[in-house]
């Protein structure tokens, strides 16, 4: 697949973004959140996980998770081992959850941010398969003997049976989001990030043109949230609402230490087209006050990292004021579909949210269950 007509990247910080351009002719290449969807995976956090200490409070969290996605759709949860399956099955059982949506698998795992180590779904040529992609911590920060290796063995249970192809590419499920139209959203600091990358430019854009099937590539020179670990994910400053709409993490406060870098991301946006050569419509989200966490340290707490599913819409809240704001901007992106709050105080305090900590599949791929399961 050949890259041409590309606009090579300015540095990072520049004021217009990079668009690069396939020849190729793909369809739907990495599948929209909002098309209708089989399941989505979590992974259940226990003792293990940096969520330890306040486990309790992150169990109730994921209760309520799966409590909402089980009303429309499969919840496929992966589980350290039996007896932590176990102990999920009695809280679902004292929190009156139906089980009949419920797939689990026995994988081991680092941590619980399933979007940036699980396969990811991808449409070429009318047939679907699994992307696997490199994981290494988002630049080595973390422990991740487990993690890099979860999409394998996901694949290896069999519970979503698929075509499997494997890249090159270092780069997490978060770090790019897609209108299904051709078009495919990310950011530089990201994608050109040498502890995950280190090959040229040219190389990782044939890559990532190739491995999701896309025309249209659009690198953000700007945004990032203070406390955000991933180097700035996609999924915490723009995302797709449908062909032509995005979303993005605003900040109207010139004294506030986000507003020059979300300004400037704004301005990129401002400028971008679809493939149909059309401006894209742009909705904010605010920011909610700063969350800090027990050493004083601002933690990513945002709206965009919200989380599509069949006929619902699960949007981050963390008991402030602009938490409203957040449920009727997505509700006017999502007509047709549900707004459900979902108090993600706890999550954050390991700096992701609800988009972090799932992954959805089309419904063009069907979870199976697992014969032990």
């Amino acid at each position: 697949m050949s890259c041409s007509s590309c606009v090579s990247p300015s540095n990072i910080g520049s004021v217009q973004a990079s668009v690069l351009i396939n020849n190729g002719k793909p369809v739907i290449g990495l599948f929209p959140e909002w098309y209708p969807q089989s399941a989505v995976l979590i992974a259940w956090p226990d003792k293990s996980t940096a969520f330890s200490s306040i486990l309790g409070t992150i169990e109730k969290t994921y209760l309520e998770i799966v409590r909402a996605i089980s009303l429309y759709q499969t919840v496929i949860i992966a589980v350290r081992n039996q007896q932590l399956k176990i102990h999920i099955k009695r809280l679902f059982v004292s929190s009156d959850i139906d089980q009949q949506q419920i797939i689990f698998v026995e994988i081991p795992y680092d941590d619980i941010w399933v979007r940036d180590m699980a396969p990811v779904a991808i449409q070429h040529n009318q047939q679907t398969h699994l992307l696997i992609l490199k994981f290494n911590a988002w630049g080595n920060q973390y422990p991740h003997h487990n993690d890099s290796k979860f999409a394998q063995r996901l694949v290896a249970t069999h519970v979503l049976p698929s075509r499997v192809e494997s890249s090159k590419l270092i780069l997490e499920g978060g770090a790019f989001d897609s209108n299904g139209c051709g078009s495919v959203l990310t950011t530089a600091s990201c994608l050109y990030d040498q502890k995950r990358n280190h090959n040229s430019k040219h190389v990782i854009h044939k890559r990532v043109l190739d491995n999701l099937k896309t025309k249209q590539l659009i690198v953000l020179n700007n945004g990032h949230l203070v406390g955000d670990d991933t180097g700035g994910h996609i999924d915490t400053l723009a995302r797709f609402c449908s062909e032509d709409t995005i979303v993005y993490t605003s900040c109207n406060n010139p004294d506030e230490s986000h507003y020059d870098t979300l300004l400037k991301m704004y301005n990129e946006l401002k400028l971008l087209e679809t493939v149909k050569k059309a401006r894209y419509k742009l909705l904010p989200l605010p920011l909610p006050e700063t969350i800090l966490n027990d050493h004083n340290q601002p933690l990513p707490a945002n709206y965009t990292n919200f989380l599509v599913i069949n006929h619902a819409v699960l949007v981050p809240q963390y008991n402030d004021k602009q938490d409203k704001t957040a449920q009727l901007t997505l509700g006017k992106c999502f007509p047709d579909r549900n707004i459900i709050p979902i108090d993600c105080r706890g999550l954050i305090q390991q700096y992701g949210s609800l988009h972090c900590m799932t992954m959805n599949y089309p419904n063009t791929l069907k979870p199976a269950r697992i014969h032990n399961e």
